[in-house]
């Protein structure tokens, strides 16, 4: 049984750490607020630029950055291949890109995240993780990876033009011929999930555009122009060339918005798990004040039961 000193002193210990705790959860919150009111929202370009293609796909361009149907990424790549006729040339390679934070009190976020990348990954692909903290995980689990630093609380779009250069070179040299995504999705303040996005080769498809509206998000057809008779696009000088810088701009865009999605992710995450300790440390020292009582009467009780016998024996 624990001295009344002993338990006095983790009370104190739990007082104190529970002051940290909603020290760190007031600071999340401010810092998860001030990045909402700043998010830069720039969907009226990934539209635009998603419209454009849909019309640039009457000219049938034969760009490696197009893929004109979606295409499910095959569990087993070899009996793909052979009931497809592909080479072993052909086979899908992979680069899966993983956004990981390096903040503490996140639960497992992290982990979430890789564990998705871990279960996407094939034969012949390749991992990229975003972040120390996601890949010391994935040097436990004794996987090779190409790292790039994690998201910092300032968030660039020169980061975004980066991590794109980087994945294009690799496409185009065909070290790669698929790039997917994965990343914690801010949902809202309580929740957020694991999305998996390919971004190359980009997918050809009438249904791309998301139109927001007062928080919610819906997917509409989109009409970039309205016109009655056929639609004819002059593209100079290729439109190779063009379909080239237009899919660079929309990749640079769209991981910047996912780091902004990753970062808002990550504040709300630590909110909700320190408010959890919070909460874990208000039991505890719930109980341990009721066991510092209850220790407190039983001393009380014994103490009078001794002085109450002694007086008895003295009188006999």
């Amino acid at each position: 049984m624990k001295t009344l000193k002993e338990i006095k002193k983790e009370i104190q210990f739990n007082q104190e750490l529970g002051s940290l705790v909603e020290v760190l959860k007031g600071i999340a919150s401010a810092e998860f607020r001030q990045l909402q009111a700043k998010r830069e929202y720039n969907t009226r370009l990934i539209a635009c630029l998603d419209g454009m293609f849909q019309d640039m796909d009457l000219f049938k361009s034969r760009h490696p950055f197009i893929e004109r149907r979606s295409r499910p990424r095959p569990v087993d790549k070899s009996s793909a291949s052979a009931a497809t006729g592909t080479s072993d040339n052909d086979v899908i390679k992979t680069s899966i890109v993983m956004i990981t934070s390096d903040e503490g009190f996140l639960g497992e976020l992290n982990s979430r995240v890789i564990n998705t990348a871990l279960r996407q990954r094939g034969e012949g692909d390749e991992l990229v993780v975003l972040g120390e903290r996601g890949a010391h995980i994935l040097e436990e689990t004794k996987e090779s990876y190409f790292y790039f630093p994690g998201i910092s609380d300032i968030i660039e779009y020169e980061r975004a033009q980066s991590l794109r250069d980087y994945l294009v070179q690799r496409f185009l040299q065909k070290k790669i011929n698929h790039v997917v995504i994965i990343y914690p999705k801010f949902i809202s303040f309580a929740q957020q999930e694991v999305a998996v996005e390919q971004l190359l080769p980009y997918v050809l498809s009438k249904d791309r555009i998301v139109k927001e509206d007062a928080g919610t998000s819906e997917i509409v057809p989109f009409v970039f122009w309205k016109i009655e008779k056929e639609l004819r696009i002059l593209a100079e000088p290729s439109i190779e060339r063009v379909t080239d810088y237009l899919i660079r701009v929309w990749m640079a865009q769209k991981i910047y918005d996912i780091f902004w999605d990753s970062k808002l992710s990550e504040l709300s995450s630590r909110v909700i798990h320190l408010e959890g300790s919070s909460q874990t440390i208000t039991e505890i020292s719930k109980k341990l004040k009721y066991i510092y009582f209850s220790t407190v009467h039983q001393i009380s009780d014994r103490n009078i039961r001794e002085i109450f016998a002694s007086r008895l024996k003295e009188k006999h």
